[in-house]
């Protein structure tokens, strides 16, 4: 698990944790209000933090290869997000999580394009 007091980084502007077996993020890391990068890729992790969307600063976000079925509604806060992986995850069904995602420039979801997603993606 990563430690709670990564929290107390608070200028971090890039967070790369791929394939450290993480399995859980801490609603703490949350409080992170300049992040920018963040890689989670090959972590196990089932889910995110009901509370993602805080990250507002956020441009790239890499969470292929994991053990995901959902993304948090918050996830629409995004809204500086430019770069998406998602691929490699367990997910049944993705919609609206993208609707605001307005900068989104890359998303990388592999099989799941149609089977999976529903709504509306942004133009």
């Amino acid at each position: 698990m990563l430690p709670d007091r990564v929290a107390e980084l608070t200028n971090l502007r890039e967070l790369r944790l791929s394939a450290n077996r993480i399995g859980d993020i801490p609603l703490q890391i949350t409080c992170l209000s300049k992040l920018r990068v963040f890689l989670l890729d090959k972590n196990g992790l089932e889910d995110l933090p009901r509370l993602f969307g805080r990250l507002h600063t956020l441009r790239r976000l890499e969470l292929q290869e994991n053990q995901m079925e959902a993304l948090p509604e918050t996830f629409t806060l995004l809204t500086s997000l430019e770069l998406l992986w998602l691929h490699d995850n367990q997910f049944r069904k993705l919609g609206m999580e993208f609707s605001r995602c307005m900068a989104l420039t890359t998303l990388a979801m592999s099989h799941y394009f149609r089977q999976y997603l529903e709504g509306r993606l942004p133009h």
